[in-house]
């Protein structure tokens, strides 16, 4: 059993993970994917609870339902 994060395989690519698992601080391609269907797929980042642009300048009023790592 490995216990490597998602972060130490940066140049690997890792399938969509729950967004309560998403590092902070860290710019991710997220997404919301539910019954409505997949919308939304961008970079952010996370601050706590926010999630905003990849400068920080700009805040988003939803949360996104999945992360991954930017492909390098």
């Amino acid at each position: 059993m490995s216990s490597d994060t998602p972060l130490q395989h940066a140049n690997e690519v890792i399938d969509w993970q729950p967004i309560a698992t998403a590092p902070e601080n860290v710019v991710v391609l997220t997404k919301i994917d539910d019954d409505k269907g997949v919308r939304k797929e961008q970079e952010l980042k996370r601050e706590g609870r926010y999630w905003l642009s990849p400068d920080g300048s700009i805040y988003m009023y939803y949360t996104p339902t999945h992360w991954r790592l930017v492909k390098q």
